[in-house]
């Protein structure tokens, strides 16, 4: 024996219940228990998929954005590093040969970092390149 339980509806809703029986030729209790099951299997996914699923995948691109643009930070910042103290000797100021020795060292280190960037590998670890996911 199925409990028996009193609800409420509005009038419209009633009318629209009582179209839907008419309409399937399937109880209105029946129709009202399928569609409270489905409710209540789906209601927390939905909701949760609905609400919060355009805001992850906003998050989830500018996360890879941001992964991406710190990559190149980091790698520009190791290159510098490296290039600064191993094999740039301090430069004399006002000789322009040196000067544009430097700038010529400068877009080297541009396209090195470039480079590396494409290929997804760091240099940072003791040398050893490491892929990135």
């Amino acid at each position: 024996m199925k409990p028996r339980h009193h609800i409420y509806l509005s009038e419209s809703r009633s009318a629209e219940l009582a179209a839907l029986a008419n309409d399937s030729g399937a109880p209105k209790s029946a129709i009202v228990e399928d569609a409270l099951r489905d409710f209540l299997r789906k209601r927390g996914t939905r909701e949760l998929d609905q609400t919060f699923g355009p805001r992850f995948d906003r998050l989830q691109r500018e996360l890879v954005t941001l992964r991406r643009d710190f990559d190149v930070l980091f790698e520009s910042f190791a290159a510098f590093v490296r290039y600064e103290l191993t094999i740039n000797p301090p430069m004399p100021e006002n000789d322009p040969a040196r000067i544009a020795q430097g700038r010529e060292r400068y877009r080297e280190f541009v396209r090195q970092v470039g480079r590396q960037v494409e290929a997804r590998q760091r240099k940072i670890a003791g040398g050893e390149a490491e892929v990135l996911p």
